[in-house]
């Protein structure tokens, strides 16, 4: 345990009963916030998460009741409140997910096959708006558009199921707005973007670009006649963090082709813990292509798929910590690093971070007793969702640039209300990190902290039972929310190793 104190000209104010004796002499950082300067907007939707469509009980949001039926868990939306405010369902999966065999009574489905499991999906698209609407009042959603196994009758059915108010019947025959709302979601779904595919370019399909192109471009007319304003996000070639000839060549024949229809690139990318910033070169490479041939810089990113990469994809039970290692609070700080330098990108607009319950990348997971819990993942990314939702401050931190790697960010967001939230992180394993701040002629106060802190980079929290898995880890994870009560100015915060620490402040008059 570890002690975070701030530092109020002559007052220290402690939050907790940590001890630093053991580490090493803080090391300093001055940093800068101008607070009349915004340089770009955080949005919601770049905190959003990625859902997965499987075959059988979703175990994670669903339980089969005394009767035998299969209902939604509950602690699931109570868990995770708002961070279900924009979500993605997608991945491999959505290349073979046929909506309407998962619809409607569970006795009536057919059977799907997707992760080599071939049963009844029994949580088809009723059943994922459920419990989006059980945790949030209007829930955004990117749906990604099977182009690749079913038909586009399908497709435009499953539209007018989502956008439609009931008033139009688009493709005549059953009005599917109607079906909708007889189910109990009376007003259209929020589709914030449709995706045209999910790594068709890969092992899920294997489509030539002219392929893509030929589909994707009905796909997109099919959305548009029933939706002019609809969205779009076209498919960037899935390796194109390693700027293939291949993956280049993808990138700028899907943009001349598709460009003009286009709002948002897709983009997945698994970055090492260890070096946040090795993205960079691809992504330039791709904002190049996109200012080349579309003439402006209009076409902004979407990183569908993000996340820290494992050591390793296969799991070991001796040394889980390879495998499990993106939910470790180092991998978790590292998801925090990257969200920190998206600040520092307009590219950047939203985000879907990979994965609700993948036992690699999860966010969250059921203990023993089959209640909801989040895993340190997940506590880093209900900060950036509860407190980096703003507009982005001009911020100067020594030694801190989008591209030079650092162990050590700092941004800063201004919410609507004028308060500031200072986002502290330190990656170090030993060492306290020591925030020297400088606002100006300004001075704020300390009004709200929020910190997630692991005491050793493989520090985690997680549980999945069986013989396969048999991970039941000692929780080594301190999360800490409380208001501060306190009228003096914030100069300095030290942060503790391994540590995410938000500081929300308020302006002195």
């Amino acid at each position: 345990m570890k002690k975070i104190t701030l530092k109020i000209i002559s007052l220290a104010l402690a939050i907790s009963s940590v001890n630093f004796s053991a580490y090493a002499e803080d090391k300093e950082y001055n940093m800068s916030v101008n607070d009349s300067v915004v340089t770009d907007k955080a949005l919601k939707e770049l905190y959003g998460i990625n859902m997965e469509w499987s075959t059988g009980v979703h175990s994670l949001t669903q339980v089969i009741d005394s009767q035998n039926n299969v209902v939604m868990r509950p602690s699931f939306p109570k868990e995770l409140g708002n961070m279900l405010s924009f979500t993605r369902k997608a991945g491999s999966s959505s290349s073979f997910f046929a909506w309407k065999d998962a619809f409607g009574p569970i006795a009536q489905r057919k059977n799907q096959t997707m992760w080599s499991v071939t049963n009844k999906v029994y949580e088809g698209i009723c059943e994922w708006l459920e419990y989006l609407y059980a945790a949030v009042d209007n829930p955004e959603i990117c749906y990604t558009v099977n182009i690749f196994s079913d038909t586009y009758e399908n497709m435009a059915d499953l539209i007018e199921f989502m956008i439609g108010d009931g008033t139009v019947n688009y493709n005549g025959g059953i009005n599917w707005a109607e079906v909708r709302k007889s189910y109990g979601f009376e007003n259209p779904v929020n589709v914030y973007c449709w995706e045209i595919g999910n790594e068709l370019d890969w092992e899920d399909g294997n489509l030539t670009v002219e392929e893509y192109i030929t589909r994707g471009k009905k796909a997109i007319d099919l959305i548009k006649s029933m939706d002019p304003d609809a969205a779009i996000s076209i498919q960037a070639a899935t390796d194109s963090w390693n700027r293939s000839d291949y993956s280049q060549n993808w990138n700028r024949e899907v943009l001349k082709a598709l460009g003009d229809q286009t709002d948002y690139l897709s983009v997945h990318y698994y970055y090492p813990a260890d070096f946040i910033t090795r993205a960079n070169p691809a992504i330039d490479k791709i904002k190049n292509d996109i200012l080349e041939i579309t003439g402006s810089d209009r076409i902004k990113l979407y990183l569908s798929e993000h996340a820290v990469a494992p050591n390793s994809y296969s799991y070991n039970k001796e040394n889980p910590y390879d495998y499990m290692l993106p939910h470790t609070i180092w991998g978790a700080t590292g998801l925090a690093e990257w969200y920190m330098r998206a600040w520092l990108d307009k590219s950047i607009v939203i985000a879907a971070n990979h994965h609700i319950n993948s036992s690699v990348w999860a966010i969250c997971y059921n203990d023993k007793d089959g209640i909801t819990h989040l895993t340190p993942t997940g506590e880093i990314l209900k900060s950036f969702v509860n407190y980096g939702v703003g507009d982005i401050l001009e911020t100067k931190l020594d030694n801190y640039d989008r591209d030079t790697a650092s162990f050590v960010s700092g941004g800063a967001i201004k919410s609507d209300n004028g308060d500031i939230t200072l986002f502290l992180l330190n990656r170090f394993d030993e060492d306290n990190v020591k925030y020297k701040f400088d606002f100006g002629e300004n001075r704020y106060k300390v009004k709200h902290i929020r910190t997630v802190h692991g005491d050793y980079r493989d520090a985690d929290r997680f549980y999945r039972e069986g013989e396969q898995w048999e991970y039941n880890i000692k929780n080594d994870i301190t999360v800490t929310d409380e208001d501060v009560t306190s009228s003096e100015a914030l100069e300095t915060y030290i942060v503790a190793p391994l540590t995410l620490t938000t500081l929300t402040l308020e302006k002195i008059n």
